[in-house]
């Protein structure tokens, strides 16, 4: 008979139109709340409360977090239930070649800043920190595909739960259990970890600030003119000595990778070449003579036309011992191409907001425009913008629906365009 008043109440529930996030006014008297916070306090923004009977059997309710994390459940008198937070489609947020520096110092010095940093680095799930986590970050960072893009890429463990740092995993549960007969165990707390980011960098909502940017560091070389058949030694250096990791990939146009050498020694298989675009990750202290590229020329150019960065998978930026960041960018003869430089929106895929970073080669007004897939334009920012590194934030709430969108950025003399996907 409990059952069946159950079911009832249930399908009432779906029938009052309630099929989402319950607001303020329709929520009842006594709704059920919970929160899903980082170890840090950030609210996790957009997760999905999925809400399963007490057998197991999930139920036709459906709510997501806001911004600060918080939920609200509507309860249903006489039933217990089950709560699981679940939050996907951005892998990618927050992990970057410092996590990879983190997660190499941590596994060598034994040393975890927290036991949420540890079950962070545990990128496989596999109930342990081992080499194998950081060959998979390193492969993720550097572009390639792995086993980490098929995991949630958010995990939830029960707030109430101290996991101890020696030992973490499994400890904590992922559900939580709401029992109407007990008051006492009604806290629906949990503490969010986003899967490779182990220095908590994640956007995490729309309300947390973005990262400062520190400032600029140039990979510099010479230019020449390229003759087709011949081969060519392309030595890169950094202009900036106090740094302890970057990443970068460069686009080498036609030219035919032969070699990567660094100190005078070949590090070709620890570098990605994927459509001819060099993934490349250095984690450690950052030499100013980088490295050099061996290549073969295939047609008549200059080495400044032929060479660039590219940002599909990969940001090109630095780290220093402060953990401030830089962002990278290439100069010939110690000159910054004079052309505009579009990035790829990031994170992407993303859910609530994501952050389009551009290059100016001077100070100059700047027009920013979103498209749908249909041409219409959804959102314009114009602005004035100095020369070199600038960034734009967007909103979910700026865009219609999911799908994918394009963005332009135009200056006066010059363009570029991008697509990104709203999940």
């Amino acid at each position: 008979m409990a059952r069946m008043t159950f079911i009832l109440l249930i399908f009432l529930y779906l029938v009052g139109g309630l099929w989402a996030q319950p607001s303020a006014g329709n929520i009842g008297m006594n709704p059920v709340k919970g929160q899903l916070k980082t170890d840090l306090g950030s609210g996790v923004e957009n997760a999905k409360i999925i809400i399963e009977d007490a057998d197991g059997s999930l139920l036709p309710i459906l709510v997501s977090s806001d911004a600060s994390g918080g939920f609200l459940i509507p309860t249903v008198v006489g039933s217990d239930f089950l709560v699981r937070p679940q939050k996907d489609g951005d892998v990618g947020n927050g992990v970057d070649i410092w996590d990879l520096f983190e997660l190499e110092n941590a596994l060598t010095t034994q040393n975890f800043r927290s036991s949420y940093q540890k079950l962070a680095a545990d990128i496989n799930d596999d109930g342990r920190v081992d080499d194998q986590d950081v060959k998979i970050l390193r492969h993720f960072v550097l572009g390639a595909p792995t086993e980490f893009e098929k995991q949630a890429s958010w995990r939830f463990y029960d707030a109430m739960c101290l996991p101890p740092t020696s030992a973490p995993f499994h400890t904590c549960s992922t559900t939580k259990q709401y029992l109407t007969n007990n008051p006492s165990v009604h806290n629906l707390d949990f503490v969010a970890v986003k899967v490779g980011d182990l220095n908590n960098s994640a956007l995490s909502n729309s309300q947390r600030p973005i990262a400062h940017v520190y400032g600029e560091v140039l990979l510099n070389t010479p230019n020449k003119r390229l003759l087709p058949g011949l081969e060519y030694e392309i030595p890169i250096e950094i202009s900036y000595e106090d740094l302890v990791a970057c990443q970068w990939a460069l686009s080498l146009g036609d030219l035919e990778l032969l070699d990567v050498e660094e100190s005078g020694h070949s590090i070709l298989d620890q570098v990605r070449l994927h459509k001819n675009v060099l993934y490349f990750g250095h984690v450690g202290k950052v030499p100013r003579q980088l490295l050099t590229l061996k290549v073969r020329a295939r047609h008549k150019a200059l080495l400044s036309d032929v060479l660039s960065l590219a940002s599909e998978r990969m940001r090109p930026m630095a780290y220093d011992e402060e953990e401030e960041v830089y962002n990278i960018n290439f100069a010939f003869d110690g000159k910054t191409p004079h052309k505009l430089t579009l990035y790829q929106n990031e994170p992407n895929p993303f859910g609530e907001e994501t952050i389009i970073r551009f290059y100016l080669p001077e100070s100059t007004v700047a027009t920013l425009t979103v498209y749908d897939l249909n041409g219409r334009v959804l959102k314009t920012i114009q602005a004035f913008y100095e020369k070199g590194m600038n960034s734009i934030s967007i909103a979910k709430s700026d865009l219609n629906s999911s799908g994918i969108y394009f963005y332009k950025l135009e200056t006066n003399n010059q363009s570029a365009f991008r697509k990104m996907l709203l999940l």
